[in-house]
């Protein structure tokens, strides 16, 4: 071989050497999402000394999501080939300069007033007297004006003197303003009704659209001492398996039948499901475990096609969809002497 075909071949080799290197240690904006842990919701539920219960036979089993971020680029191309795993934007799994720890208290968050509202859905469809939701702030952004008038724990009661019912008032109310608005709003703090006037401000995904910056949650006192461990889960998605669990624990009989049911969708105070993210994981994941269908709330179903396993997707609207297919189900037959 010339020399300068030598040396052509030398300068390729380094090039395509040091662009190996660099895909390792370059990183990219994206999550890759895989098959989570699947725990039984039964499993996870605790009740008080007095609270009756009847275990249910078969399993309740709760679909998650793991997520990877910070990949290279050849750990990214790695997850792009893999059947298992999804790559999706950075944005739109975290806020704009969102930190690690604001990431995950946010999600942790979320699972806990997931369960608290699965809670009270499920003692409302068993026939419990529900109290009247109270509006709570569960965190403020930092420098926003709302962080110098308002604190966590604080109840609002009205917005402009008019009463709101539930957080989606007040997320509706503010859709209407502008930012720079100011906003009186009537809030218990200690027992004490405060008036607190809070400019709106802007939001930084949408300059134009205004914000308190405040998250909030529909509260509601259970009648019964009950809770649902999360072993450190975030989001909401767990919110439709986590009722179902609690409804069939506390009620005579067997709701499931001796069925492996797996399910996931958010759950609002009214029963609603909603959609949730890393369908087509949680699908695979109950497919490869032995579930013999999957709930998924109806706005996922498409997505939850693609995954292409052989398991029944059956779509929801609400927990009495759900409640409705479990009920038509026949029991699961026990073997007898001498069959397998």
């Amino acid at each position: 071989m010339s020399s300068p075909r030598r040396r052509l071949w030398i300068v390729l080799t380094i090039l395509v050497v040091l662009a190996l290197v660099s895909a390792g240690f370059i990183r990219v904006p994206v999550v890759a999402w895989m098959p989570g842990p699947i725990v039984d919701v039964i499993d996870q539920i605790e009740v008080g000394a007095d609270v009756e219960v009847y275990p249910p036979e078969g399993d309740h089993l709760m679909l998650t999501v793991a997520g990877t971020d910070r990949l290279s680029i050849l750990e990214a191309m790695g997850y792009g080939i893999s059947r298992r795993a999804d790559l999706i934007s950075l944005t739109s799994v975290r806020r704009p300069g969102e930190t690690d720890e604001e990431y995950r208290e946010r999600n942790l968050q979320s699972m806990d007033m997931s369960v608290h509202v699965s809670i009270v859905v499920a003692l409302d469809r068993l026939g419990y007297e529900i109290e009247d939701t109270e509006i709570v702030i569960s965190g403020i952004l930092n420098g926003v004006p709302a962080d110098d008038g308002l604190d966590p724990g604080d109840v609002i009661v009205s917005v402009e003197d008019v009463e709101l019912e539930r957080a989606d008032d007040l997320v509706r109310y503010i859709a209407e303003r502008q930012p720079g608005d100011t906003l009186k709003l009537d809030i218990i703090r200690d027992e004490e009704t405060i008036d607190a006037k809070v400019e709106l401000t802007a939001r930084e995904d949408d300059p134009d659209q205004a914000m308190l910056g405040i998250r909030v949650q529909d509260v509601v006192e259970s009648p019964l001492d009950i809770n649902i461990k999360t072993d450190k889960v975030g989001g909401q998605s767990a919110g439709l398996m986590n009722a179902l669990g609690v409804i069939d624990l506390l009620s005579p009989g067997n709701l499931i039948r001796g069925h492996t049911i797996a399910g996931t969708g958010t759950i609002d105070l009214d029963g609603h499901v909603g959609p949730i993210g890393g369908i087509r994981q949680k699908v695979l994941a109950a497919s490869e475990v032995g579930a013999e269908f999957v709930f998924v709330p109806r706005g996922n179903l498409e997505e939850a096609e693609s995954a292409g396993v052989d398991i029944t997707l059956v779509p929801v609207d609400d927990i009495d969809d759900a409640l409705d297919y479990l009920t038509a189900l026949p029991p699961v037959q026990a073997a007898g002497p001498g069959l397998e």
